[in-house]
């Protein structure tokens, strides 16, 4: 069964954000308002009875485990609205993160996960024709109502999943890995917006918008925009891949694993610099 009880919250949670996605590509909603929404939805899913499990069962530790469980949550949706800039990526994205959530799901036998990562394939697959062509513009486009939705549901497949019996780190990693090209450029871009003076606040932060993401770097490094797609996809293989093959690993191997993730990031970082600007 897919609808569980537990995948209730996922719906609600997306649902929302899809009609605060709707409303925002009409007429503009302030950052402060989708944020605060996002934390809504995330604590529907909460509710349903899933949470990130960092820390051990107590008081403390299952309040930073909610803490993290939003975090995830809203950072993974907005880091893929962010990624909604180029013909194609965000979908192509999609449909990636979704395979290997998908694989690995069928393989730790959560079937339910697995059919939810398989959905999201075939609609991003009947998507993606009409939204890259490498030699045309795209026709339709997701607007912040399907970035928002798509990155929500995938970013709870993750919590919803039990990735690794009993090796919390190997549990941790293949999320980690898998939504990888997420992560780096969300952090990579709030760290030297920050370094570099451009945001001061909270409230500067979400209103910012800029050309310094992951995407704009690597067009400017390569000169092609399409190239630059290709590229981020390649890149999120290559993490996926990795993710896949946590299954059966050790703790010790995970973690080599996620050094090898990180140096991959570290060498597109190198190659950024030939792009950088503002």
């Amino acid at each position: 069964m897919i609808v569980t009880e537990g995948m209730l919250g996922v719906l609600a949670g997306g649902t929302l954000l899809l009609c605060i996605g709707i409303r925002d590509d009409l007429r503009e909603i302030p950052a402060t308002a989708k944020l605060g929404f996002q934390i809504v939805a995330a604590g529907m899913v909460i509710w349903s009875g899933k949470l990130l499990s960092v820390f051990p069962h107590g008081l403390v530790g299952d309040t930073v485990n909610v803490l993290l469980t939003v975090l995830w949550i809203v950072g993974i949706t907005n880091a893929f609205n962010f990624f909604d800039g180029m013909d194609g990526l965000a979908t192509g994205l999609a449909i990636i993160i979704a395979f290997f959530m998908g694989v690995v799901a069928f393989q730790t036998g959560q079937p339910a996960l697995g059919w939810v990562a398989v959905a999201l394939i075939g609609a991003g697959l009947g998507f993606l024709p009409y939204n890259f062509k490498p030699r045309a513009p795209a026709t339709i486009f997701l607007g912040d109502a399907g970035s928002t939705f798509l990155g929500f549901t995938l970013a709870c497949l993750a919590v919803k999943g039990n990735w690794a019996d009993g090796k919390p780190i190997v549990s941790l990693s293949t999320p980690v890995l898998i939504f990888g090209i997420l992560i780096y450029d969300m952090v990579h871009t709030t760290v030297e917006r920050i370094y570099m003076g451009k945001v001061r606040t909270l409230k500067e932060y979400l209103e910012y918008v800029g050309k310094d993401h992951m995407h704009h770097r690597l067009e400017r490094a390569l000169g092609s925009r399409t190239d630059a797609v290709l590229m981020i996809f390649l890149l999120s293989i290559a993490l996926g891949l990795a993710g896949v093959v946590l299954r059966s690993a050790r703790t010790v191997d995970a973690l080599f694993l996620l050094l090898q993730g990180t140096i991959i990031v570290v060498v597109v970082s190198i190659l950024e610099r030939r792009g950088r600007g503002t």
